[in-house]
């Protein structure tokens, strides 16, 4: 028997174990019965699979939902459109988190198993990774009200005027916090007070001695997470309203890109895209600001592919 046949046949008995699982109710243990049958790519027999899914998992109740939303993710970046398009219609905010390396992957997981959630969250990291675009992923998954944003611990007196008014059901996100213990004490009874979800995000290299004991999250930098920077770039060009200039972008580009550094991780990447857009007229002069004129990266304009 031949590798093909022997494939189709364990896709088969996936597929068909996974459609039972999903009849019977046993919502948890179908989908990790399609997620084996896509480990080696698309099945070839998957769209009465692929719409039997997509039934079942827009019948669950809205509080169900996110238990449910790791797994779609991952069947979506395999290559399920039926799991991407219910990830889209159910956890829209999660499109915000770019890419497929097992950085971006880890991230989204966190998001979604934190999302149903009420106890506080740390998310640590360098500069420029992202904290504050986690933490307003974070807030839109849990479907929460209304999103308070303060920089820096806040003594008590402050915090509780920047909070005089809140409504129940909402988030409070710190960002840049340090270690403070008088500081988160009256950040946690604060929201407790309020009926509130305490985020911190916090710019370090190691995990800080913060919400101990309770959630937290490394949001790797984007030297770890390179195989996204495809993604990230067209989805940051797509934001500063020049998406054509992603198709200009080379894979010897992306090799460039690749030697620098990126210190400011993330938000750089996204301040030099915004100032490409702004300074370049066409598709063709964004390219080339932003791989020459700004970051003055080796072999910029008018050497290799795609010049």
């Amino acid at each position: 028997m031949d590798a093909a046949l022997r494939r189709s046949q364990r896709e088969g008995d996936r597929l068909g174990s996974g459609q039972w699982l999903l009849r019977a109710g046993r919502v948890d243990e179908a989908l990790d019965a399609f997620e084996a049958a896509w480990s080696d790519g698309p099945p070839a027999a998957s769209a009465e699979a692929a719409a039997r899914l997509l039934e079942r998992l827009r019948a669950l109740p809205p509080s169900l939902r996110p238990a449910h939303a790791a797994r779609i993710d991952r069947l979506a970046r395999a290559g399920l459109a039926a799991a991407a398009e219910l990830r889209d219609e159910f956890f829209p905010a999660a499109r915000s988190i770019v890419g497929g390396s097992p950085g971006a992957v880890a991230l989204r997981s966190f998001l979604f198993e934190q999302a149903g959630r009420a106890e506080p969250v740390l998310l640590w990291g360098e500069a420029g990774v992202g904290h504050t675009l986690a933490a307003r992923t974070l807030h839109a998954l849990s479907r929460r009200g209304s999103f308070h944003e303060l920089y820096g611990p806040r003594g008590a007196a402050l915090l509780h005027h920047a909070l005089r008014g809140a409504a129940p059901g909402g988030t409070l996100y710190v960002s840049y916090a340090a270690a403070d213990q008088d500081w988160e004490e009256s950040a946690r009874a604060a929201c407790a007070a309020r009926g509130l979800r305490l985020v911190v995000g916090a710019v370090a290299d190691a995990r800080p001695p913060i919400l101990e004991g309770l959630p937290a999250l490394r949001i790797p930098p984007l030297r770890e997470r390179f195989e996204d920077l495809e993604e990230l770039l067209a989805e940051l060009l797509r934001r500063a309203g020049a998406p054509g200039a992603a198709q200009r972008i080379s894979r010897d580009d992306l090799r460039r890109l690749r030697w620098h550094d990126w210190p400011g991780n993330v938000r750089e990447l996204a301040h030099h895209v915004g100032r490409a857009v702004l300074e370049g007229e066409g598709a063709d002069e964004v390219r080339e600001r932003l791989l020459g004129g700004l970051f003055g990266l080796p072999g910029a304009v008018g050497e290799g592919e795609g010049s």
